[in-house]
């Protein structure tokens, strides 16, 4: 049995620590200290330190680093790590991550893993260190049931088409192509829509700002045949997956993207992009029938920031090729479900089979059984 430490209690640190299912495995709070209180320096935000005993064979951080621990340590990380900007304080975090008590820094990605090996300063520290463990989501076993009899029960053709978008950052995560894509259907009966977004902004995509918040507020409002809760319960969310017919999601930049294999673990099917994670969490077989994008050497949509390296006019162009091949590959998609409505129901058991192989607790209690395996021997020396 391995006892784990854990300190802070987040949706992060759930999906990639405490959630995990496992006989071997304990996972337990130790004291820490929130440097964040200490400074406004981003840094402060994800440095700690860790008060954990004996009792505990290993620490498991999310996003975070110890500036202090007596006990060895391992830290899942989502996008850049260590985090903050380079300097003093960063290689501070490095000198750490770097020394013996890091057993091993976790991408939850090949993605996040790819980002690591090509930072300059991050990537020749800690590449030995780096290994990939993909995160988990819930159960919820009774919804992929009620996915599977709300299917039997409205196949498409029987009546309007369900679709559902799930995003809080909803400019990045594409609510707008959304809307551009269905409204038409849903205009004339055929579709409906249900959004569960509170529409906050991004600072690194979508360039939105209050105008826009509030115009799409009111075109949600003004759409019948739309409706839009601003937050639900997570229970409420999966409730919602396994009553609808496709999730639409076509997200600019996703370091991981939960809502997707919650929506295999109700086997509802997807409507997606092809930029950074997601064509690790799609099968190998479906990932032609993800929207591609233009992408970077990193396979990140080459718009983030455009704006900043190559100017207004170009981050503009990028946004309105972005929007024109979401609409076209959503409208494709949702053509191809009327032409099929049988493909829903054939799909749903391997989108299940995908959840349980790669995202469940059970497998993700297995990854990190095997990783804290691996990691735990190692002699400790100084760090």
């Amino acid at each position: 049995m391995w006892s784990i430490g854990v300190t802070r209690r987040n949706y992060g640190a759930e999906k990639t620590v405490y959630g995990a299912v496992h006989p071997g495995l304990a996972f337990r709070r130790v004291g820490f200290l929130p440097l964040q209180r200490v400074s406004a320096d981003p840094f402060w935000r994800h440095a700690t330190v860790v008060a954990a005993s004996s009792r505990v064979d290993l620490v498991h951080l999310f996003n975070d680093t110890p500036l202090a621990c007596a006990r060895p340590w391992v830290t899942t990380f989502e996008d850049r790590y260590p985090l903050g900007r380079d300097g003093r304080l960063r290689r501070l975090a490095l000198r750490q991550a770097a020394g013996p008590r890091c057993r091993a820094v976790v991408a939850f990605t090949e993605d996040a893993r790819r980002r690591l090996l090509a930072d300059p300063v991050a990537g020749p520290v800690l590449a030995g260190k780096c290994e990939v463990v993909l995160p988990c989501v819930p159960r919820e076993d009774d919804l992929y049931a009620r996915h599977l009899a709300f299917l039997d029960a409205h196949p498409p053709g029987s009546g309007p088409l369900r679709f559902l978008f799930v995003g809080v950052k909803a400019f990045l995560k594409g609510l707008e192509f959304v809307l551009d894509a269905v409204e038409p259907a849903v205009a004339a009966g055929d579709a409906t829509l249900t959004v569960v977004s509170a529409l906050e902004t991004d600072t690194y995509v979508s360039r939105a700002d209050a105008s826009r918040v509030t115009a799409l507020r009111a075109r949600l409002a003004a759409t019948r045949g739309v409706v839009h809760h601003e937050r639900l319960p997570a229970r409420a969310v999966r409730e919602a997956m396994a009553d609808h017919h496709l999730l639409l999601f076509p997200t600019l930049d996703e370091t991981f993207g939960y809502v997707l294999p919650e929506a295999f673990a109700t086997g509802l099917d997807v409507v997606t992009t092809a930029t950074r994670a997601i064509p690790e969490i799609v099968a190998p077989e479906d990932r032609a029938r993800l929207v591609a994008l233009p992408v970077d050497a990193l396979g990140g949509w080459t718009g983030v920031r455009a704006w900043r390296t190559a100017g207004d006019a170009a981050w503009a162009s990028a946004w309105a090729d972005a929007r024109e091949r979401c609409v076209a590959g959503l409208r494709a998609r949702l053509a191809e479900v009327r032409a099929d409505p049988a493909s829903l129901r054939r799909r749903a058991p391997a989108l299940r089979a995908r959840y349980e192989a790669l995202f469940s607790p059970e497998a993700l209690g297995a990854r990190l059984a095997a990783l804290y395996a691996r990691v735990a021997t190692r002699p400790l020396g100084r760090s």
